[in-house]
């Protein structure tokens, strides 16, 4: 190896011996590509001894990583005998990879008469590196503000990690009212309302810990302030970037004035609903009180049997009316009266629920039973409860079976109040509900057994949303012929 070594650099002229000078990787090729010599450098760039270098083909110079145009270029000029430079990629024994700034020399070797190439290197994989994120750092950031800029449809704002803002949009400018010479630099809360500026922070803090966290971000919903001072809400979905190490956050907006003013409408339109039919509820209980009076009156008095029969009839209606106006006064105060809770007495709630509905058929058969375990003083609203329990022990005796002999029908009525909540469990043995039926139970005015059983799916529709105001939780479990049990969970307001 020595040997060609010497001979080799005896047949260069100075021009190369200057250049081998200065340079300190070298190879040496055969003209077949095959290397006969690579210097310590060289071998610590492959990371791979000479032992192994030696007689294998030189993959630097026909690197699959190159174009054609480039490698085909590298291979005609020193084929006819004329220098080449260039920068050559390839990865090394390990896989790491590395750009070379290569001279490839053709020389013929007087002692075997044969054509080969010597390469001399320079490592600038280093600088490659950095010049090439530097370029599609300002390739990235200049398609950044392009898209920022071009989109009037959207407000877009950028900050940086301090929470300046660095860019925003055309719509972004039309929304606050500055321009970016006077905004760009500024804090993001100076675009915050000041009513709910601390607010606002926090939930921002929230997103970027989430962020943060490789979390998704939730929408965000604030106020911000223009630069004329008026506040309008909007709804902003915050994600990051990266620009030459450096975080970002970008905060794409969407004023939603318009959906904030539909929304306070749409409310004030429910509550004006609720309010008539609160009154229109409260109107007609005088009349359905006056004509039960009447009924009453005319079952004192002595008529033949059809006249009896029509007055248990229409009784059987007043008294389903009154369910009903009941029901829909008690729909409709839920969501909009205010309390202030109170310590429940369970049992003389459930007392009262099964002294209102002790006049139903057959009331005096079921077997009643109730497990109250108070282990600490819970606080709710009275009203709400007593509905809740009113509602479902009666839906227990709308959809129980009939008694006989050999069948008693039972109602099991459980309370346990522990420290943060209570459970409320009432169970039957009665018809049971099918499994179709389950999820359609608590809708509004749904009722399963239409034809057989009289009612107007208020009942459960009205617990549904009494337990859902009061931050709780209902399940239902049931079975064709074995019964049904409702079970709440309310957390307990101190």
């Amino acid at each position: 190896m020595e040997a060609i070594k010497y001979n080799l650099l005896n047949s260069l002229n100075e021009d190369l011996i200057d250049i081998i000078t200065d340079n300190s990787i070298i190879s040496v090729t055969d003209a077949l590509g095959r290397i006969e010599y690579a210097n310590h450098n060289f071998c610590e760039i492959m990371e791979c001894d000479a032992i192994r270098l030696i007689g294998e083909t030189h993959e630097l110079l026909k690197s699959h990583l190159h174009s054609d145009k480039i490698y085909k270029n590298l291979w005609q000029t020193i084929r006819m005998g004329k220098k080449w430079q260039g920068i050559l990629n390839d990865t090394s024994y390990t896989g790491k990879p590395f750009w070379l700034d290569t001279t490839i020399i053709p020389v013929k070797n007087n002692v075997e008469n044969t054509i080969k190439y010597v390469a001399l290197y320079k490592n600038v994989t280093k600088s490659y590196l950095q010049n090439n994120q530097l370029k599609e750092s300002n390739i990235a950031h200049s398609k950044y503000r392009s898209i920022y800029q071009s989109i009037n449809a959207g407000i877009i704002v950028v900050t940086d990690d301090k929470g300046n803002v660095t860019e925003w949009n055309k719509g972004a400018e039309s929304a606050f009212g500055y321009s970016k010479v006077e905004i760009l630099g500024h804090p993001l809360t100076v675009l915050m309302s000041k009513k709910f500026r601390k607010k606002n922070i926090k939930e921002l803090l929230k997103g970027i810990n989430k962020i943060k966290r490789n979390q998704k971000a939730d929408t965000i919903e604030m106020y911000c302030l223009r630069k004329d001072g008026k506040e309008f809400p909007v709804e902003f979905a915050l994600s990051s970037l990266s620009v030459d190490n450096n975080d970002f956050y970008c905060a794409i907006m969407l004023d939603i004035t318009k959906r904030k003013g539909l929304e306070d409408k749409l409310k004030q339109k429910t509550k004006d609903l609720e309010l008539f039919l609160y009154r229109s509820a409260h109107d007609l209980k005088a009349p359905f009180s006056s004509a039960e009076g009447l009924i009453n009156l005319l079952k004192d008095e002595e008529v033949n049997e059809r006249v009896t029969s029509l007055t248990k009839m229409l009784d059987t209606t007043i008294k389903s009316g009154k369910v009903l106006v009941e029901n829909i006064t008690q729909a409709s105060v839920i969501s909009t009266k205010k309390y202030v809770p109170i310590k429940i007495e369970f049992d003389k709630i459930i007392e009262n629920v099964l002294k209102v509905l002790s006049g139903t058929k057959d009331f005096q058969l079921y077997k009643i039973s109730i497990d109250i375990e108070s282990y600490h003083c819970y606080n709710s609203n009275p009203e709400w409860l007593n509905s809740i329990f009113q509602n479902l022990i009666q839906n227990a005796i709308k959809y129980s079976k009939k008694p006989t002999k050999t069948f008693t029908p039972r109602i099991d009525i459980s309370v346990k109040a522990l420290q943060d909540e209570v459970v409320i469990s009432i169970c039957d043995n009665g018809q049971g509900i099918n499994k179709v039926c389950i999820k359609k139970i608590f809708d509004l005015y749904y009722r399963a057994n239409i034809e057989d059983t009289p009612g107007n799916g208020l009942g459960l529709y009205v617990v549904k949303n009494i337990v859902e105001d009061l931050n709780g939780k209902i399940s239902v479990t049931s079975e064709i012929d074995k019964g049904t049990c409702f079970e709440i969970v309310l957390p307990n307001l101190l």
